[in-house]
């Protein structure tokens, strides 16, 4: 990002058409790496090179290095269970399920947990012939989040004597390829993202570095590991729901479901120096000093100094909890052979930490993770659909016509409101929020669409032979529905007393027509005058016409 301290002076940090910005002088590239391969010893010598074909390749590594990046594992997955089904009365029948998993071959990444044991519970119950009541409880494991174990599978972590850093996956050490980070801030002597990307487009050259970190030679290698006493991710689950049959085929429901997730995956980084720094031990750094003007009350800020003379520390845990909680309501209803209605509407609120294993979900501070719990980026907190079909006759001009469709109404999903660059200092340039703002305090649009579908079939006297044609259309009324907003506000703190809270309100709308000022002194003048406005998109109108012959 373009913003003080990383800007040219003079240009504005948002330029007023899209392109490459000449006041960035970060390069547009919050953070870069970049592999190199690395010799079959830790005691290599640094400098070593490697060319990939610059008209194309398959991977990021020579041929020859095949058997460096691939991993035979004799992995499995283990399920066992006990099922019992007890009819206690004609109106009354418990079903009770007792199942345990486990995995085994992953003792390199990790000591798996074999308490897989999952109790479940349902009971169905008829009070009278137009009434039924239906509960459950149960646990349910998931398996561990394989992707995260072996991304760095071939990758030699940065070695620092006496860190108190938990350990690596077995083996790492002997790894061929390091990953190295590369910095975003321009630094004399270090080539910036945008030279090292250009260099490599024309050369395929790249460039190994010692892994060993010391205070004296720092190194820009990483680390990455897996918390090793991984216990099992798994949900527990709840449900009620009452049907009642009004008469005439008209139906109606009523719902509650509640998950609660735990042991999600989450990162956070490890390099980190703490506020009041640290005065003993093999790796000391300085307290912070004095924040910017304006800087959010209460709010760590860091000295920017890492706490070990290493790249990107990268700390994958199992510590992440989710809850949703759902009520539904449900109205049914069938009027003989050729009309029917469905419609449900769903209330629900979706409460997370953070658990995508991404850089805008590190947490904003690392000393700090429990102030990550919010309302999730996925909550939709009021849904509606509906449904109906209207099939023709068996006879005459309408016979075997059919009209269907879906209309769905859902409220915005919320986002939150970033900086743009690292406000608190603390290496992490991805995670910051404005002010003291919680996570995904802003609304972004609501979804409105319309599914319709005509279709008819046709017989063939040929027995078993039909042909069914059919026109959809997606999205009918052709309406503008926003994905996603840009997030990004561009300062650290509110601008002019204003809290932009949802798409296309108020404040938003100001500033994006540069009529908010009154920034915090240390950053720009304005915000981003892109923050609010549409960054995806949903399809608009799409028309689709089919044939299908079976027999």
């Amino acid at each position: 990002m373009a913003l003080p301290p990383f800007a040219a002076a003079g240009l504005p940090p948002f330029p007023s058409t899209p392109g490459p910005n000449p006041a960035d002088l970060a390069n547009g590239v919050p953070i870069a790496f970049q592999s190199a391969p690395l010799g079959t010893t830790v005691n290599f010598t640094p400098g070593v090179a490697e060319t990939l074909p610059v008209n194309g390749w398959p991977s990021a590594y020579l041929p020859e290095q095949e058997q460096n990046f691939s991993v035979t594992l004799n992995h499995n997955y283990f399920g066992f269970f006990i099922q019992d089904r007890w009819k206690a009365t004609p109106k009354r029948t418990f079903n009770d399920v007792l199942r345990y998993d486990f995995e085994s071959g992953l003792s390199d990444q990790m000591d798996v947990s074999h308490k897989g044991f999952q109790p479940r519970v349902g009971l169905a119950w008829s009070p009278n012939q137009k009434t039924v009541i239906r509960s459950g409880f149960g646990i349910f494991d998931d398996r561990y989040a394989m992707p995260f174990l072996f991304i760095t599978y071939p990758q030699r972590p940065a070695i620092l004597a006496g860190a108190d850093l938990p350990p690596n996956r077995r083996g790492a050490e002997s790894a061929v390829y390091q990953l190295t980070q590369y910095p975003y801030i321009p630094i004399p002597g270090v080539p910036t993202p945008a030279q090292l990307a250009a260099d490599f487009f024309r050369t395929g050259q790249v460039m190994s570095h010692s892994v060993v970190g010391t205070a004296a030679a720092p190194t820009s290698v990483g680390y990455s590991y897996t918390e090793r006493k991984s216990p099992i991710p798994y949900s527990e689950q709840a449900s009620l729901e009452i049907n009642r049959d009004i008469g005439h085929g008209f139906t109606v429901g009523a719902g509650y479901l509640f998950v609660a997730a735990h042991h999600l995956l989450r990162s956070t980084l490890g390099n980190v120096c703490p506020v009041e720094g640290i005065s003993s031990g093999p790796y000391p750094c300085d307290p912070t000093g004095a924040p910017p003007p304006g800087y959010p009350a209460g709010k760590n800020y860091y000295s920017g100094v890492p706490r070990y003379p290493a790249g990107l520390i990268c700390c994958n845990d199992l510590s992440g909890n989710s809850a949703y909680h759902g009520g539904t309501l449900q109205v049914n209803k069938a009027a003989g052979n050729f009309f029917t209605i469905n419609a449900s509407y769903t209330l629900s609120h979706t409460l997370d930490d953070g658990t995508f294993a991404t850089f805008i979900s590190v947490p904003e501070d690392v000393f700090r993770r429990s102030s990550e719990r919010a309302t999730s980026n996925q909550d939709a907190r009021h849904r509606f659909v509906s449904n109906f079909s209207l099939n023709g006759p068996s006879t005459g001009f309408l016979r075997n016509f059919l009209l269907s469709n879906i209309v769905t109404l859902q409220s915005p999903r919320p986002f939150t409101l970033f900086v743009g660059f690292d406000a608190n200092n603390d290496l992490i340039p991805a995670a910051d929020r404005v002010g003291n703002l919680s996570r995904n305090t802003y609304k972004g649009d609501s979804l409105q669409t319309w599914d319709i579908h005509l279709g008819r079939t046709f017989h063939f006297p040929q027995e078993g032979v039909r042909l069914e044609v059919g026109v959809d259309a997606f999205n009918l009324m052709n309406h503008v529905n926003v994905d996603e907003v840009v997030g990004v506000y561009g300062t650290y703190n509110l601008c002019g007393g204003s809290e932009p809270r949802k798409y296309k309100d108020a404040a938003s709308l100001a500033i994006q027509a540069g009529q908010v000022g009154g920034c915090p002194a240390a950053g720009p003048p304005e915000p981003n005058r892109l923050f609010g406005t549409p960054r995806t998109m949903f399809n608009p109108r799409q028309l689709q016409l089919s044939m299908k012959l079976m027999f």
